[in-house]
C-alpha cells in the first residue's frame, strides 16, 4: 500500500463530504415535499457530480491500496 497516496485520497474524500455532502443531504430532506422541475434538475445535477467524484476517489483509493509505497 502507498500510504502517501492513501492519505491524499482520504483528504479528497473529506473535501468531497465537506463541500458536496451537504447538498446530497439536502436532497434527502427535500424528498418529503414535491420539488419543482427546475429544483429537481439542479438536485440531479448535484447528485451526479457527487457520484462521479466519489467514483474517482474510490478508484484512486483502490489504486493506492494496490500500489507500492512512493519513495
Amino acid at each position: 500500500m502507498d500510504p502517501a497516496k492513501f492519505k491524499e485520497v482520504y483528504e479528497r474524500l473529506q473535501y468531497l463530504d465537506e463541500n458536496l455532502g451537504y447538498k446530497v443531504r439536502e436532497i434527502e430532506r427535500s424528498a418529503s415535499h414535491m420539488p419543482t422541475t427546475s429544483s429537481l434538475g439542479k438536485q440531479l445535477s448535484e447528485l451526479a457530480r457527487f457520484t462521479n467524484e466519489l467514483k474517482d476517489i474510490v478508484r484512486d483509493l483502490m489504486i493506492s491500496i494496490a500500489s507500492k509505497p512512493r519513495k
